[in-house]
């Protein structure tokens, strides 16, 4: 976006080019923010699976499927996996950590938009321009308010919203490391 809004906004109207205006401008501009809008839904599907890919870790590393099956037609999912480490009190902080995933700040925000996105339609991105001079940069990506089923989510600007997102579960991913790390060597020891 940064090069699009460099070589092609720089020096031209944007009211008009989002307009349509000038055709092969907004047909460039439409090209652009489609190919973003598929980025970043795969980055925000990405980020949606990490608590998933977590739980099925967890799962097999500790051998939970000697113990716990999920129901015919369910899957191994954060939900039955936190539900089945609930059951097992020596494993509390690995609980904790996995739990701590989906309770990151946006996390719910995010899952929305995957699961809109996944189920429904994608959000798409709009180019927001600030023509006032109020903000740093003129030009920012937002995902626009929508609704789901869970229900209304405000507009956000990408740039507010996906990067501490990434590094809060990118922190839960590392802390849950450890603590699962922990039970297995403990574990170990006592198997020797």
């Amino acid at each position: 976006m940064k090069r699009y809004v460099r070589v092609h906004l720089k020096s031209k109207d944007f009211i008009s080019i989002s307009l349509g205006a000038d055709s092969q401008e907004w047909h460039r501009f439409n090209i652009v923010i489609r190919k973003l809008g598929a980025d970043l839904t795969a980055c925000i599907q990405s980020l949606h699976t990490l608590p998933d890919v977590l739980a099925s870790a967890v799962y097999y590393s500790l051998q939970l499927n000697n113990r716990f099956t999920p129901q015919k037609g369910r899957y191994v999912n954060h939900a039955f996996v936190t539900k089945c480490l609930k059951k097992v009190p020596e494993l509390a902080t690995v609980t904790a950590q996995l739990e701590a995933a989906v309770q990151v700040q946006g996390f719910k925000h995010l899952a929305a938009l995957a699961n809109q996105s996944k189920h429904y339609s994608i959000v798409f991105p709009a180019l927001n321009a600030d023509l006032t001079g109020a903000r740093k940069r003129q030009y920012m990506l937002v995902f626009p308010e929508f609704k789901s089923g869970r229900g209304s989510f405000p507009q956000a600007l990408v740039t507010d919203f996906l990067p501490p997102l990434h590094e809060q579960l990118s922190k839960s991913v590392v802390q849950l490391g450890h603590a699962l790390n922990t039970v297995l060597q403990c574990a170990a020891q006592s198997s020797v």
